[in-house]
């Protein structure tokens, strides 16, 4: 898998510890030793500095860890749930990274055997982020306004500039509308991904709950790295899901693991 040493200068990291740890984890990495690596990035986030850099190479490291050792690490994870919600992470911030991307698609593909399928307006929105949208429109909104006024203000000028004022408030609703979306989605927390094996029930009751006669589990746990969509919440120890395993779309009620070892990671708001 391709890895890029990311410039320092493009992060907005200002401390010499983090840089260190920035440093050091891509030192790791690129001794293969990924558990380290993987201490080194998560060091930089627990001083709650960001960047797609920081998401994206830890991703790496989670998702090389997975494929070599993942054995070896404790209940069950692979660390390629982990590895595709840093990779989804860092598209947030840098949505048109094509390395990120290509990574990110690379890692779908290993865990589900190919991409999930997303609908047209999210990818077409995903190309911009939130703010990124919102200063588009604003520009549109503020040119289109002011030209109005100008024209207004200025009396051999009114009515010569009626289509371009038109085209520029128009596109500016049309990507205010676009920002709004691209908000909604990053801001609903509907979405999650499995970080180890994760049972699917019918209904939101835990086995001892349910008598041994009646049917509860649904076929097989789904494993490491599966996306899922949230569909409805139960005291905050219950999601009703949907996602798609291969070819097959299914549903069903995930139980929340532990803060400490979660089977489930929710993606921020």
């Amino acid at each position: 898998m391709r890895f890029s040493i990311i410039i320092l200068l493009f992060l907005p990291l200002t401390t010499e510890t983090a840089e260190k740890f920035f440093m050091d984890g891509n030192a790791a990495f690129a001794r293969g030793e990924y558990e380290n690596a993987i201490k080194e990035y998560r060091n930089i986030l627990d001083t709650n500095r960001t960047s797609a850099a920081i998401h994206h190479n830890l991703a790496n490291a989670y998702f090389e860890f997975g494929r070599t050792q993942h054995n070896d690490l404790p209940g069950d994870s692979t660390g390629l749930g982990r590895a595709i919600y840093h990779y989804r992470i860092a598209k947030r911030l840098d949505p048109r990274d094509r390395i990120n991307r290509a990574h990110l698609k690379q890692a779908r593909e290993y865990v589900h055997g190919q991409t999930p399928r997303e609908s047209v307006l999210r990818v077409f929105t995903g190309y911009l982020t939130v703010n990124e949208w919102t200063i588009a429109a604003s520009l549109c909104l503020t040119a289109g306004l002011s030209l109005l006024s100008v024209s207004h203000a200025y009396r051999p000028w009114r009515g010569r500039w009626t289509l371009p004022i038109c085209l520029l408030l128009t596109s500016g609703a049309g990507i205010s509308v676009m920002a709004i979306i691209k908000w909604q989605h990053q801001t609903s927390g509907d979405e999650a991904v499995t970080v180890r094996e994760v049972k699917i029930y019918k209904r939101p009751l835990a086995s001892e709950d349910v008598p041994d006669q009646v049917s509860h589990e649904d076929t097989d746990p789904i494993g490491d790295g599966i996306e899922l969509r949230i569909v409805d919440r139960l005291d905050d120890k219950w999601l009703k899901v949907a996602f798609e395993e291969g070819a097959l779309k299914r549903k069903g009620w995930v139980q929340l693991g532990s803060d400490t070892q979660p089977n489930v990671l929710i993606f921020p708001n």
